[in-house]
Parts: C-alpha cells; structure tokens; sequence
C-alpha cells in the first residue's frame, strides 16, 4: 500500500519538478553582473593591470577605461570588505599582469556585512556565479527559484528568451551603465545614506579589519600595489556623518598606508572639484561624477612606483567641471 503509495506521488509530482528544474536552469542562463564578472575575470584577466573592488561607490563611481589602463571594475552592490577578499583570492590566479588594486572605503565600509543585512539575499549570486559559498548556509543561497515570487520569475524568463533583455547591468569595462538623471534630492538622500551606514564598532567592524588586511598581505605576495581611496559625496551626506566613525575609517587607511610604501590612501570625501551635476544621489556619482573621479584616480595612480609616464598635464585640464548632465 505504501509503496503504491510512493509510486503514484513519485508520477504526480515528477512533472512538477522537472518544471521547477527547468525554470531554475533557466534563470541560471540569463546573464547578469555576476556571471559576466566572473567569466571576463577568468577569460580575460591576463590582461588586465587593474582590479577595482568595493561596494555600489565603486560599482558606479570608477570606470577603469577612463584610467586608461588594462582594467576591470569587480565591485557589486552592498559588497563587503569580505566579498572583496573572496572575489580576490577566487580570481587572483587569472590575474598576472595585475599591478593596482583599487578599493573604496568609504565611510559605512568598516562594518559592513552584506550577509547579515538586508542585503544577504545577494549571497545566492556569488554562490551560483562565482563559486564563492563562505555564506551560503541557507537553501535559498543556492537557488534562483527561492528568491523571487514565481510570477517574477516568469517574468524574467520571458524577458530574456522572447525579447532578449538580460539582466545585465553593467559596462564591458564593469562599471555600472547610468543613466542621465535630473531633479535628485540631494538632501533627503544624503540623511538617509548616512543613517543607513552608521555602523558602531562591533565584530563585523573587527572583521572588516581582518578582511582588509588579508587583501593587502596577498597583493604584497604578487607585488601589487593597493589603491585605497574615499569617493565623493555631497555636503548633505558629509554632514550627517558620525564623527567617530568617519575618524575611524580615516585612521584606519592612514595607518595603512604608512606602514607599507605599496599601499596608497586618498581622501576625495569633500574634494571641491565635484558639483551637483556629479551626483547620482548624496553618497554615489552619477555618470559625469564618474568620469572625473576615474580621470583623476588617474593622476593620482600615475605619481606611483608603478606608472605608465602618462601625460598628467592633459588629465589635469580634463578634470575642470564639466557642463550639466
């Protein structure tokens, strides 16, 4: 009774689960910045002299083909000092020629961690894209199918393999594809971005320093100098910062760069030379934003050990304002 029991579920449900199987390898198929991240990092990484990491500041804010150097933009949304050690060590081996690591670190970087927040459903992309599972504890780290509501998912399907929109968001170089935006409250944006990124110390801010040092000892092994650098933001971001934790992100990267000559700090937190126009919201660069960091990540790359003897002079002319989105 038992058995027949078993066979009649076993032939009832079959069907289901070959759908819910195909549903999932094909949500695994469309590309996005994950998977295309992790395959330009694989196939292409001899080339590439320069690595960025870090979280949405970077993802948006550098653009490695307007440093001008062989280069790849690896940072992702809400990605932590941790996910940056693991994207490193996971793809160091494709990556020979690579002479500069560039690593935001910006005032909610020390601290932060992506699998304990709001965020950690991000995990699952690492884990099925990169091959990097530290934190996938959960089903629903391994599986597309867990993470959105299934008429989503169908959406996404017939999106992708009727009229050909992936999810892909990035540029060939890895840095975000934005749009050209007007009418951004500034202000409203900048007290929510900063409540958003206190961080008090605790254990993660302790792990953050753990995973920081980590990245810094395995550039030294291959010779590779670390490029740590404060973005921009707006005065309505600046402003609502807590003393104590800005001073220890500040102290943190000084320290840093005075122990080791092949580690760099740069703090454009409040450089004048970014307006309005440059900002995506308080606390990321919009489009023109990031063309003028990146020109000037530039400059400041080229007065290092390691430099190409690019012509200065021309950067420095390119990075007066520019005119309005």
């Amino acid at each position: 009774m038992f058995a027949r029991y078993l066979r009649t579920s076993a032939i009832f449900f079959a069907p289901i689960l070959l759908i819910l199987v195909g549903i999932e390898v094909g949500l695994r198929r469309i590309p996005n910045d994950y998977s295309f991240k992790h395959e330009q990092l694989v196939r292409n990484g001899s080339e590439f002299q320069i690595l960025v990491l870090g979280n949405s500041h970077a993802y948006k804010g550098i653009d490695p083909e307007v440093i001008g150097l062989p280069g790849f933009n690896a940072a992702n949304i809400s990605q932590d000092l941790s996910y940056d050690r693991a994207v490193l060590e996971r793809h160091l081996p494709y990556l020979p020629s690579l002479d500069y690591i560039i690593l935001p670190i910006s005032y909610g970087t020390l601290g932060s961690h992506m699998a304990s927040g709001k965020e950690s459903w991000r995990v699952k992309n690492y884990t099925i894209y990169m091959g990097i599972d530290k934190d996938a504890n959960e089903l629903a780290d391994h599986l597309e199918l867990l993470i959105r509501p299934m008429q989503d998912q169908l959406s996404m399907l017939s999106k992708y393999y009727l009229k050909g929109r992936d999810n892909r968001s990035c540029q060939q170089s890895g840095v975000a594809s934005q749009m050209r935006r007007t009418g951004v409250d500034l202000s409203s944006t900048g007290r929510k971005a900063a409540a958003r990124h206190f961080h008090p110390s605790n254990p993660a801010t302790e792990q953050s320093l753990k995973d920081l040092d980590a990245i810094i000892a395995l550039a030294s092994q291959h010779s590779i100098e670390v490029v740590l650098v404060t973005l921009p933001a707006w005065s309505s971001y600046r402003r609502e910062l807590d003393p104590v934790q800005l001073e220890r992100k500040n102290a943190t990267c000084e320290r840093l760069a005075n122990n080791s000559p092949a580690v760099h700090y740069f703090d454009l937190l409040d450089d004048p030379r970014f307006d309005s126009t440059n900002f995506e919201d308080a606390d990321h660069l919009s489009f023109s934003g990031s063309v003028k960091v990146s020109k000037l990540i530039a400059i400041l790359i080229s007065g290092l050990p390691k430099n190409d003897n690019r012509n200065n002079e021309e950067l420095h002319l390119e990075l007066e304002p520019s005119p309005s989105e």
